[in-house]
């Protein structure tokens, strides 16, 4: 009987080993060992919560500049907050943040009249205010009764549709004003539901339904668009004013629920 077959394969692992000492001598374990470097470098989780969060780009109407979003965490103090920074985009300076922040803003939004809108609760209640490119100072557009929950500016500017919690029943602001009064004073806390849904996330419903109102930023009376509409728009509870515009030629709002 032949030899061959046993003497190659012979041979093959001698020339196997002979070409690879380390593996003659055994595993090399340093290879799978991290180096000082790289445990010191290693992204936590505590990294990850307190870096910073940029979101909501919007870029002017003239392509000059466009603003966003800062969010920072604090950890000790279990809390967040948000500033809105404007960057040039035909030069290479800086992001800068604006002062309209240190009172607090959110959703900005440019218009077409070249001011940029936003909503803040600097003066009591969510409502929406204006600045310019400077964003040092700031006009309220909005003083309503109830807070501003989301907002979409008409096409030229001129209006604003808003999204307010009111109770559908109602006959207008002062109303859901009134009743939210009465029922913050009821000493009772029984509630009772005759329809789904009864519970948003970890929030009850308290009968109120977001409803869109109309608005000239120029100032005066709140129009009621979704009177008599048994829904919420924006949904709730994360629904913002994506679910909602105005008609190209701004005489009409059209909403989804």
């Amino acid at each position: 009987m032949s030899m061959r077959p046993p003497l190659l394969a012979t041979c093959a692992v001698l020339a196997v080993l002979a070409a690879s000492p380390a593996l003659a001598e055994g595993p090399v374990e340093t290879a799978l060992q991290p180096t000082t470097s790289q445990a010191t470098d290693t992204f936590t989780y505590n990294d990850m919560i307190t870096a910073n969060r940029l979101s909501d780009p919007q870029v002017s109407p003239d392509g000059q500049y466009v603003v966003y979003t800062v969010s920072r965490t604090d950890v000790d103090a279990n809390s967040r907050a948000s500033a809105l920074y404007i960057k040039s985009l035909s030069d290479d300076s800086a992001a800068r943040r604006m002062g309209i922040s240190d009172d607090g803003a959110n959703t900005a939004r440019w218009g077409a009249d070249g001011s940029l809108y936003f909503l803040s609760g600097r003066s009591g209640s969510s409502q929406v205010w204006k600045t310019d490119t400077s964003g040092a100072t700031a006009s309220q557009v909005t003083d309503l009764a109830l807070d501003v929950n989301a907002y979409r500016l008409s096409p030229d500017a001129s209006h604003l549709a808003v999204s307010l919690a009111v109770f559908p029943d109602c006959a207008d602001i002062a109303c859901t004003v009134e009743r939210m009064t009465a029922n913050s004073e009821r000493k009772s806390t029984g509630r009772v539901y005759d329809r789904m849904f009864a519970r948003h996330w970890d929030t009850w419903n308290d009968g109120t339904q977001n409803h869109l109102f109309v608005v000239p930023t120029s100032g005066g009376e709140a129009i009621w668009v979704t009177r008599g509409f048994d829904g919420d728009t924006p949904s709730k509870p994360f629904g913002d004013e994506n679910e909602f515009t105005f008609t190209p030629e701004g005489d009409a709002v059209v909403f989804a629920a």
